[in-house]
């Protein structure tokens, strides 16, 4: 697994934790992993204050079908959201694919609002 992959779920994780204990565990993850990669906290919050600017800039704040794909699944590895296996199955082939259906997206974007 990518140090950004992992870095992501890490990050994920948390954010979205109501245990005290498991927030605590994901954010020394969160910088051992950093550590490993040569960042500390301060290239980390620049990373993600740039990341949060592009995204913004690109498409006007609105998330694309490819990042909600992600973001679906990245949810679902976390262990933050439940996905039959036809949603599973349905959410990575959408990180591939540039132009949805209406249909398509409209079954994204259900998937997507669980994750928020």
């Amino acid at each position: 697994m990518l140090a950004a992959d992992k870095l992501r779920k890490t990050f994920l994780l948390l954010l979205r934790s109501t245990v005290v204990g498991e927030a605590m565990a994901a954010r020394d993850a969160l910088l051992r992993i950093c550590k490993a990669e040569g960042y500390g906290p301060h290239e980390l919050t620049d990373a993600l204050i740039a990341g949060t600017k592009e995204i913004n800039g690109a498409n006007g704040g609105e998330v694309s079908s490819r990042e909600m794909a992600q973001r679906c699944l990245d949810c679902f590895e976390a262990g933050l959201i439940r996905l039959s296996d036809k949603e599973q199955k349905f959410v990575r082939d959408m990180i591939g694919w540039r132009g949805p259906s209406e249909k398509q997206l409209d079954w994204l974007k259900a998937i997507y609002e669980r994750t928020t």
